[in-house]
């Protein structure tokens, strides 16, 4: 008995060695298992103490609980991870760089540096604003991005888009969003993930604006297609009886590129995306309770 209940002590010892909760999926799991680990010590002391079939059915059940855990966070690694469990940390950039070995056009909006198996990377935002004094079929807002791999003292072009609206009658307006700008290893194979969003703004009244999540899995380009500010669309009771259908897809359309990479970029996307409709609604809602 004496050698069980040491195997089982040795046992736990090495599972609690092992345990993480912090990747635990959901904050009710995570509590659990953080209970068990932060009271770990004292069970098992507390056990070891005891005599006969209370102490062997005491250590199996915290057995039990300790591999739930463990099991439970070799489970989760599958999930999409948040952005601090997949940052590859990009450097600050110093933009006083050579433009003739990293050309760009437009005004500098932002730059990004980071380093993975790729090399040196350098991601960097411009953009060509519209002059009001334009006539209306030569108004154009334009985005630029680019990014460079800097390796074995070679610099060469990864990827690069140009998007923009034209023949603006009202707005004309390319915006990068703010703090969209995202730098990650979402599949964890070494080569970083770039996401940014942008919208295309050539409206003439207050609806929804066309925005695009721009991503890069090294030089694969994926892309979410849809609207933002949704919050400006008539709601169902308001379209009632007037016929009109309201394409679904028009709200979000990802791109079946997605279905080439691993399911886990996917999944980041499409999140990032919900997520950022939802933070606008949210506020919406809050300047409309206050201005009630």
């Amino acid at each position: 008995m004496v050698k069980f209940v040491h195997s089982m002590v040795g046992k736990s010892k090495r599972l609690i060695g092992s345990f993480n909760a912090t990747n635990c999926s959901t904050n009710c799991f995570k509590r659990i298992c953080l209970s068990v680990k932060s009271n770990a010590g004292r069970f098992l002391k507390k056990n070891c103490m005891m005599k006969g079939a209370k102490s062997v059915i005491g250590l199996l059940f915290f057995l039990l609980m300790i591999a739930a855990c463990t099991v439970k966070e070799k489970g989760a690694g599958s999930s999409v991870p948040s952005t601090e469990e997949a940052t590859i940390s990009p450097l600050a950039f110093n933009q006083s760089f050579d433009k003739r070995e990293m050309p760009f056009k437009g005004q500098l909006i932002k730059t990004i540096h980071w380093t993975d198996q790729n090399g040196q990377n350098t991601l960097i935002l411009s953009q060509k604003e519209v002059s009001d004094q334009e006539e209306p079929s030569l108004r154009k807002a334009e985005i630029f991005a680019e990014q460079y791999v800097q390796k074995d003292d070679e610099i060469r072009l990864l990827w690069d888009i140009h998007d923009w609206v034209d023949q603006c009658d009202c707005d004309c307006d390319v915006h990068l969003v703010d703090s969209s700008l995202l730098v990650l290893d979402i599949d964890k194979d070494g080569i970083a993930e770039s996401t940014f969003m942008y919208l295309l703004n050539d409206r003439c009244d207050a609806s929804p604006v066309s925005t695009k999540l721009m991503m890069h899995s090294g030089a694969k380009k994926l892309v979410i297609r849809g609207l933002s500010q949704q919050y400006l669309m008539p709601t169902a009771d308001e379209l009632e009886g007037t016929g009109i259908v309201v394409d679904k897809e028009m709200f979000k359309k990802i791109d079946p590129a997605f279905e080439k990479v691993d399911h886990r970029i996917g999944q980041f996307a499409s999140r990032y995306w919900d997520q950022y409709i939802q933070k606008e609604n949210a506020e919406f809602e809050t300047r409309v309770g206050k201005n009630n």
